[in-house]
């Protein structure tokens, strides 16, 4: 990564806290992947609402606006890319200043999304999201 983290707070968060995902979560549960992946795309251009955690990212981000940056917040998502690209928008929506996040659905390092401020690396700890590898016992939580 070509940023450091060096004097900064860095905080993680999930996507469901950051976000209101409950509807689709509810989707997933009740009636499976393949209708939760549809209702992702269906959805796909509608902004999310903000989560539980959405007013405290938003007080930790006006941080930054003395210089140098102070805070880094680092998104954590188990979602799948039709979910990543409602996020997505809805952070570029919310002008929220989040360039990296962490997402097991984009399997052992080999893909990467762009942010409207930089590139997004993904580490997988998931076995069955696109991919991924198991992780466990290798460090990773």
């Amino acid at each position: 990564m070509p940023q450091s983290f060096d004097g900064k707070l860095v905080v993680a968060i999930s996507s469901r806290a950051l976000f209101d995902l409950e509807e689709s979560n509810r989707v997933f549960d009740e009636q499976g992947v393949a209708a939760y992946h549809a209702y992702q795309r269906k959805h796909e251009d509608e902004i999310l609402a903000p989560g539980i955690a959405f007013g405290l990212v938003k007080k930790l981000l006006a941080l930054n606006r003395r210089d140098p940056p102070r805070v880094e917040v680092i998104l954590l998502s188990r979602n799948t890319a039709d979910t990543g690209l409602r996020i997505m928008n809805s952070i570029v929506h919310y002008q929220l200043d989040i360039s990296r996040a962490v997402a097991p659905h984009m399997g052992r390092m080999r893909q990467e999304t762009a942010f409207p401020s930089g590139a997004v690396g993904a580490a997988s700890a998931f076995r069955h999201f696109h991919g991924g590898r198991d992780t466990s016992g290798r460090g990773f939580p």
